[in-house]
């Protein structure tokens, strides 16, 4: 009995080394290793995909360390393919949009050449007058001041041309949207005229100028009439609405509701099959007859929303045809730069049906 009790000391030293040699081999070959396995998954969470764990072993922690490092390998080289792939996107949509804006300055030019030659053959035929009239100083008077007028129109049409075509960096202002679409327009007046075409728009007068590109939304603005315009080949009623609304941003159902401008353009066309309005979006896509169109329009407008923040949707109009909406936010007072003016007084427009 005395002999075991002189033992127990010992038996409890050598039971608390053990215990203590264990937990420092545990805690070297279980432990460590499993805290630097979750630390690098954390940072993984974070976005870090330059952690890797050296595996140093070959039981299963260091098959598992192994794993987790050929899944960094294997998420590093998908997320440096995916910068490459939104790069190369990024950069086929610039050049869509070079070339729908090329195409669509194409397209407009050729339907107002005409509209070159008509002023051309007054100008000629009020020269020959003044030729055969020399000393008639009323003559001459009136003649020239048709041929100033002839010429100013000329000029309009190129002047308005070579605005549109030219290539400028994207810069962000503050745009008032009334006037780009008043802009867009005019620059196809004389294709609306000649397809008799009546135009509406109306302004609310609470609209304020919105961030952007303004010779983007002009493109769009463009866009969206043309396509109205050829859809109404023999005459029609072309609306264009602008208001602000308050609305949750397309595919956000859980975000909260923000103010929004609403450009709004409605024809009096054959309107878009339902087949057709998820299409119309796709580059190359038309139902146009060729030479009125390439495709690029809508996807490109597509594109330039979105790069705004916005959004656009197609429906049917009340009276028949196509509705276009595009969505563009519109900043709060404390978010705009500087203190707008006075609020404009609302803009109604009416073109009525003009022949020439």
């Amino acid at each position: 009995m005395g002999t075991g009790w002189r033992l127990l000391p010992f038996l409890v030293i050598g039971i608390l080394a053990f215990g203590i040699l264990l937990y420092l081999t545990l805690r070297r070959r279980v432990v460590n290793p499993l805290r630097r396995l979750i630390e690098a998954i954390d940072a993984v969470a974070q976005g870090d995909l330059t952690r890797a764990v050296l595996p140093g072993r070959d039981d299963e922690i260091g098959r598992l360390a192994g794993r987790f490092n050929n899944m960094m390998d294997r998420l590093r080289e998908a997320r440096e393919k995916e910068a490459r792939a939104n790069a190369a996107r990024q950069a086929m949509e610039m050049h869509l949009r070079r070339a729908e804006k090329l195409a669509t300055v194409g397209q407009v030019a050729a339907e107002i050449a005409h509209e070159v030659g008509t002023p051309l053959n007054v100008i000629g035929g009020r020269a020959r007058t003044l030729a055969r009239r020399p000393d008639d100083p009323a003559e001459i008077q009136k003649n020239a001041s048709i041929i100033t007028d002839q010429v100013g129109r000329i000029t309009k049409i190129i002047r308005q041309v070579l605005d549109a075509s030219r290539k400028s960096r994207p810069s962000l202002t503050e745009v008032d949207v009334t006037r780009v679409v008043r802009e867009a327009l005019s620059f196809v007046e004389e294709l609306i005229q000649r397809q008799h075409i009546e135009v509406s728009v109306h302004a609310a007068p609470e609209l304020r100028p919105i961030p952007g590109d303004p010779d983007e939304i002009q493109q769009v603005c463009l866009n969206i009439v043309m396509n109205a315009i050829h859809a109404m080949k023999d005459g029609g009623r072309l609306t264009i609405d602008l208001e602000q609304v308050v609305r949750r941003k397309e595919g956000l159902a859980l975000s909260p509701p923000s103010t929004f401008l609403m450009l709004q353009v409605s024809d009096t066309g054959p309107g878009i099959p339902i087949p057709d309005r998820d299409k119309i979006f796709e580059p190359f896509f038309t139902t146009k007859e060729p030479g009125q169109g390439s495709g690029l329009g809508l996807a490109v407008s597509k594109g330039i929303i979105k790069d705004h923040e916005g959004w656009i949707e197609v429906g049917d109009a009340p009276q028949g045809g196509a509705v276009l909406r595009v969505f563009l936010p519109v900043p709060s007072a404390a978010e705009r730069p500087q203190a707008d003016g006075d609020t404009p007084a609302p803009v109604t427009e009416n073109a009525g049906r003009a022949g020439r």
